[in-house]
């Protein structure tokens, strides 16, 4: 196991007073990489415990909200990067073309 200090503050409130003020020093031990890792994953799995999970019919409406909204704004970039192209590609050269 790895030890770490932490220092805590005295509650002194005479800074000019040498050796009024003491700071303590306290070694906690902190446990290894694997120790954290496992308890890391016991922790998640805890967590996901919690979780409330949809059921069927939700997940499955919500989805296919979703595959409409996708479909929907892909129809609006593609309308929208069709009028601009019109405009900068085809309108704009040839305002400036010899004809």
């Amino acid at each position: 196991m790895r030890t770490s200090c932490i220092r805590k503050r005295s509650k002194c409130r005479d800074p000019f007073v040498a050796g009024a003020c003491a700071v303590a020093v306290e070694v906690v031990e902190r446990p290894g990489f694997f120790a954290r890792l496992v308890q890391f994953y016991h922790d998640v799995q805890d967590e996901m415990r919690k979780v409330t999970w949809p059921d069927r019919a939700q997940l499955k409406d919500t989805t296919i909200k979703i595959i409409i909204f996708v479909l929907f704004l892909g129809a609006i970039i593609g309308a929208i990067d069709l009028v601009l192209q019109l405009i900068l590609v085809q309108g704009i050269p040839s305002l400036f073309s010899r004809r």
